[in-house]
């Protein structure tokens, strides 16, 4: 883990510990109203951190299940009164202590070679009017994805069909209000929201890299779009 991201999940995780104390006395003072906006922001970073720590091991979601499933397994055996229950599920818990055994190996590092993503090539190629634009995909088959396109000196960020996505709960108030707070305003009568950004230097493509990057993984959980998500586009 980078000495980076190990001091943004350490801040996280003392700020939940932070929050969660102070949940905990507002509850004690029948204080419910802080309570409930401090139970808000404890899930907002919880949010985080699980972004964080999957980001460092993509296996971490997969670990938390399998030690839940452990504990409640555990819990179960407890009740047991006859010995046939007791061996069935003291071979489960073996099961599932061997699969904790395989996620305490550390994961296969990628190459140390820095490579492009696909993500950066688009960008650069956009930069160098090699395409005109790129379809950020999230989920191919719900037609949900972000559309960038290359308008003279301006980029137009295009999230289409909005009122389809937040019936189909693919987009929720939270996460409209959200992507509003990057810059992202409602078109053609709340259907589609679009945010304009100056595009001709290498800084600014790294504006637009960033306003996708805080979309992909704060306003959404990017693990939802695993196998779904891709980059299309159209030489020139």
């Amino acid at each position: 883990m980078s000495t980076k991201l190990q001091k943004i999940i350490r801040y996280y995780e003392a700020e939940r510990g932070l929050l969660t104390a102070q949940l905990a006395e507002c509850i004690a003072e029948d204080d419910y109203g802080t309570a409930r906006r401090l139970s808000k922001g404890v899930t907002l970073v919880n949010q985080r951190l699980q972004t964080l720590l999957n980001l460092h091991d993509g296996r971490h979601d997969e670990n938390e299940r399998v030690i839940r499933l452990l504990q409640m397994l555990e819990e179960s055996m407890g009740s047991q009164t006859s010995i046939g229950s007791q061996k069935f599920y003291a071979e489960q818990i073996l099961a599932v202590q061997k699969q904790l055994v395989e996620f305490e190996r550390p994961p296969v590092k990628p190459s140390a070679s820095p490579k492009a993503t696909a993500l950066n090539d688009a960008l650069r190629r956009l930069l160098d009017k090699q395409i005109e634009s790129f379809t950020f995909v999230f989920n191919q088959a719900e037609r949900f994805n972000i559309v960038v396109n290359r308008v003279r000196r301006t980029v137009m960020i295009t999230l289409p069909e909005v009122k389809r996505h937040a019936e189909n709960y693919l987009l929720t108030k939270k996460q409209i209000r959200n992507i509003k707070s990057l810059g992202f305003r409602l078109y053609d009568n709340g259907d589609k929201f679009i945010l304009f950004l100056p595009y001709t230097t290498i800084l600014d493509a790294s504006s637009v890299q960033h306003v996708l990057l805080r979309i992909a993984f704060e306003i959404f959980y990017f693990k939802e779009f695993t196998g779904q998500s891709r980059i299309k586009y159209w030489e020139i």
